[in-house]
């Protein structure tokens, strides 16, 4: 009996040991982590792209920065788009953080410096004041500034305290390994932030950072699985041996197993939250209740850590608002910035004039839309339109009381779903959308698989009427990088009605505005205008 209990015993202190090396500390931290959702995140370098290679390794680094220490917090932004968005403000709660970065979009190019520095305005805004603030960028497309201005933001990061890991993948581009380098260079401090780069074509992005700082941490550091991967253990998991302790090793694996099963159920059901949310449908299982619950009574437990993300969301706001927005909000923000730092006020004023070029566009179009001409300019574009014929004019007159037809059609549902499949999921080639004039919908017409190519889908468009297609045009460059192009083509045949060719001209600009991430866009009239060698010449 006595012996059985030491055993008892002996066990208790392993497992105890066990839990001490899976939550051993780390320094405690409050981490934003910066996405780059550029275009160049299509590429499919890193398998089975840039986009899921980079997620993959932001979900580990959450679970690690969340599970070393439990007042770490951690926060995400999205470096591309109409601007900088924050998915969320730092958080200790890991579901909230993987369920934010569901249903991303990739498009636009990577504004390095403007999200930099709305995670360190993010960072500075954190409720627990004795966290040290790190910022994790992940840059996979080609650095837009010059050296000169990332000096500058980085010499304001080393004044205010904040590390800075960069995790540089893809090719360089436009200098982009120098212009991180003098970054680097700039914002390093007792060695506290890191740069890493991880080539294509070797281990995934979450593998190579394992055995990296920005992993495992400076000190010490990383919660027990990330020590334990970090260091291999050699032919062991865990670096446990199990013959010579195999209870050790056995509660290793048990509390590992545990721990990775909670994170996937909370990630899970994070996920289906968000998807039902999405569609507007309601939470009937008695999970989605409970969370609905605990979700309530944590926003009424943390009102004030509410206001102030609210505070910060509106300062981001703020920062990026375009020129439709009051000029002395942004004369009176610039004026604290500038003194404060007059090179980052620089920064910061070019990331504003940026946004509200966007802006500006998206308002000239809305003219352009509105504008009595835009109509017969439509029609005298379109081959064997003749906008001073009888029959034209009347059936312009029949529509003009219609708002539908200077607007386009309404797009379906399964058109976004689909196209979001080709470009995620690769199981579509192509996709051809037409418009059913009954329903007042652009829909899908045809599909095309991943083993079908453009030939098929030239076949597939009629000779008679009109069409919308994307093309999924995968190469390989001359430096044996594969990349993947998305074309769309607005088929507007000669023998087409005269209807249809002004509902398709109309339409189309709303369908575009729905499919983001379109590379490039042809209009044919014939087969030779959309002819293989034109997009391939076009994609390289």
């Amino acid at each position: 009996m006595l012996q059985m209990k030491h055993q008892q015993k002996g066990k208790l202190f392993l497992l105890a040991q066990a839990q001490h090396i899976l939550t051993a500390t780390m320094v405690l931290e409050a981490t934003m982590i910066c996405i780059d959702n550029s275009e160049w995140m299509r590429n499919g370098d890193y398998s089975p792209s840039r986009f899921q290679a980079q997620a993959d390794a932001v979900n580990l680094l959450c679970g690690a920065k969340t599970q070393s220490n439990p007042e770490n917090t951690v926060g995400i932004l999205t470096m591309a788009g109409k601007q900088v968005r924050v998915l969320t403000t730092p958080t200790s709660d890991l579901g909230k953080i993987l369920s934010c970065m569901h249903g991303l979009e990739v498009g636009g190019e990577m504004n390095l410096s403007a999200g930099i520095q709305v995670a360190q305005l993010a960072l500075k805004h954190r409720q627990n004041k004795n966290q040290q603030q790190r910022i994790i960028v992940f840059a996979g497309s080609p650095v837009q500034y010059d050296k000169k201005m990332l000096e500058t933001i980085g010499k304001k990061l080393k004044k205010n305290n904040v590390s800075l890991d960069i995790v540089d993948f893809g090719e360089d581009e436009e200098g982009k390994l120098e212009k991180l380098d003098a970054l680097f260079a700039a914002v390093n401090s007792n060695e506290s932030s890191h740069i890493i780069r991880i080539p294509p074509g070797g281990a995934a992005i979450s593998t190579a950072l394992m055995s990296t700082p920005v992993f495992t941490g400076d000190g010490e550091g990383g919660s027990g699985f990330a020590v334990a991967a970090a260091a291999g253990g050699g032919d062991f998991d865990f670096g446990v041996d199990p013959n010579l302790d195999p209870e050790l090793a056995l509660a290793l694996r048990v509390s590992m197993e545990e721990e990775r099963a909670r994170q996937e159920a909370a990630a899970k059901r994070a996920a289906d939250e968000a998807a039902k949310q999405e569609k507007g449908e309601p939470s009937n299982s008695q999970d989605a209740i409970m969370v609905g619950k605990a979700a309530e009574a944590t926003n009424n437990a943390s009102e004030p850590m509410d206001e102030v993300n609210a505070l910060l969301q509106q300062a981001i706001a703020l920062s990026m608002e375009n020129s439709g927005s009051d000029p002395s909000v942004h004369d009176s923000e610039m004026a604290e910035a500038t003194n404060e730092d007059q090179d980052l006020a620089m920064a910061l004023q070019i990331s504003i004039q940026e946004a509200a070029k966007a802006s500006s566009s998206q308002s000239d179009m809305s003219k352009v839309l509105e504008d009595p001409s835009f109509m017969p300019s439509v029609l005298a574009s379109l081959p064997g339109v003749d906008p001073n014929d009888p029959s034209v004019k009347e059936l312009l007159a029949s529509l003009q009381g219609q708002s539908e037809a200077t607007t386009g059609m309404w797009v379906a549902d399964e058109c976004k779903d689909s196209f979001h499949e080709m470009k995620w999921k690769k199981v579509h080639r192509y996709i051809v959308f037409k418009i059913d004039e009954k329903s007042r919908l652009v829909t899908v017409d045809k599909v095309g698989g991943p083993g079908e190519g453009y030939d098929d889908l030239a076949a597939s468009l009629p000779g008679d009427d009109c069409r919308y297609a994307v093309f999924d045009f995968d190469f390989v460059t001359a430096d044996n990088c594969r990349k993947s192009k998305i074309f769309f083509i607005a088929w507007s045949p000669t023998a087409s009605r005269i209807r249809a060719k002004i509902l398709y001209a109309t339409s189309k600009a709303g369908l575009r505005r729905v499919l983001e991430g379109i590379h490039y866009e042809l209009q044919a009239t014939d087969p030779t205008e959309m002819g293989f060698d034109l997009i391939r010449d076009r994609a390289k």
